[in-house]
C-alpha cells in the first residue's frame, strides 16, 4: 500500500509501479527527479505529484531541466533548473557565470 493512496484521498493505486513509487517518494518528502524519453509518462507523473502535494497543502517547487518543459505545467508554476539556481539564460565566461551563482 503506498502512503498516498491513504493519506490524501488521491487514487492513486491505477498507476503503474514505477510512477507509484515516484509519486509515494515525493509525499513522503523526498526529493524527487525523473527523466526519460517522450511519451514515457514523465508528464503524467509530475501531474500526479502535483494532485498529492496540493491536497495535503504542501509547499513544493517543480523544477524543470529546460524552460521549455515548463511551459507544459499550466495548472502550477514551474521553473528550470536554471532559473531556480539564479543563473537564467546567463551569456558570459565560465569565471563570470560562477562569480554571480
Amino acid at each position: 500500500m503506498f502512503v498516498c493512496s491513504s493519506s490524501t484521498g488521491v487514487n492513486i493505486s491505477g498507476l503503474p509501479d514505477e510512477p507509484k513509487f515516484i509519486v509515494d517518494l515525493a509525499n513522503n518528502g523526498y526529493n524527487v527527479y525523473f527523466g526519460g524519453i517522450a511519451g514515457c509518462g514523465k508528464t503524467f507523473v509530475a501531474r500526479n505529484i502535483v494532485k498529492v502535494l496540493s491536497q495535503k497543502k504542501v509547499k513544493f517547487a517543480r523544477i524543470c531541466t529546460t524552460g521549455i518543459v515548463c511551459t507544459l505545467y499550466t495548472e502550477c508554476a514551474a521553473g528550470s533548473i536554471h532559473s531556480f539556481a539564479g543563473v537564467g539564460q546567463y551569456r558570459g565566461t565560465k569565471e563570470e557565470l560562477l562569480r554571480n551563482v
